[in-house]
């Protein structure tokens, strides 16, 4: 099934389960770290990646993955490439702190329960775009 950013933006529109995040100058929904905004005035669509505190605009490869995806499977896709981010810096943290000198078990122990409440995520969006649920 093939979209442009008008039917992405008409299916986040739609979606019961995205956010509301409208202003006066803009409409906007959010759903699994994945922000798509319409402006009011020229009307230019875009779409954001919410990590944290901040909003990275996604790159052409994820513009295309939501344009030949639509709205829900590419904020599940683009959610999963966050996990794996999350997890790939946690196994670098978990590596560092099995190496470093001294007792660190209570930090190693987070980091590992971190990491299996991530795979867990991970695994429930996995399973969403596997069977199609939105």
């Amino acid at each position: 099934m093939g979209y442009n950013l008008a039917g992405v933006w008409a299916s986040a529109l739609a979606d019961t389960k995205s956010a509301n995040l409208d202003t006066r100058h803009h409409q906007a929904r959010l759903r699994s770290g994945v922000k798509i905004i319409k402006d009011k005035h020229n009307g230019e669509i875009r779409l954001y990646n919410v990590l944290g505190d901040y909003y990275i605009e996604l790159s052409w490869s994820h513009y295309h993955l939501f344009i030949t995806e639509g709205w829900v499977r590419g904020c599940y896709r683009v959610s999963l490439d966050n996990y794996r981010s999350k997890l790939d810096r946690i196994e670098v943290n978990i590596r560092r702190e099995s190496n470093s000198k001294g007792n660190r078990s209570k930090k190693i122990k987070s980091l590992k329960e971190s990491r299996a409440i991530i795979m867990n995520r991970y695994r429930v969006v996995s399973q969403k775009l596997k069977n199609g649920k939105h």
